[in-house]
């Protein structure tokens, strides 16, 4: 979905319609509430034994807490949006949650290495 937006944005079509950001800022915030119930819960409950884990999450979960803060931040501030000001700032504001949906992956796939090894 993100990908859909930024080429659509970079190709200068359409903006996306309201209810196209509203789905998608739907489907972020429960990809990053998985991830935080999955696995963070069980790292901050003490729940996870495994010392590896404990050490590659104490390094990434700081800055997945920022990047979590980001993308909701990009919820709160398009979820009741008026038009022009959207299209004036979407731009600028899908390229910076873009890069840190890819930094979050990078470090997700960190954490989930060190829960399969």
């Amino acid at each position: 979905m993100y990908c859909q937006f930024a080429l659509k944005d970079e190709a200068n079509d359409d903006l996306p319609k309201d209810s196209e950001i509203k789905n998608f800022c739907q489907v972020m915030i429960e990809y990053i509430s998985i991830a935080h119930i999955g696995i963070y819960q069980r790292i901050a409950e003490g729940n996870e034994r495994r010392q590896n884990v404990l050490d590659v999450a104490k390094l990434v979960y700081p800055r997945l807490v920022e990047l979590t803060d980001h993308a909701i931040a990009f919820n709160d501030k398009y979820e009741d949006l008026r038009k022009e000001v959207r299209e004036k700032e979407l731009t600028k504001d899908l390229s910076s949650l873009g890069e840190s949906l890819a930094s979050r992956i990078e470090l997700e796939d960190q954490l989930i290495k060190s829960l399969l090894d």
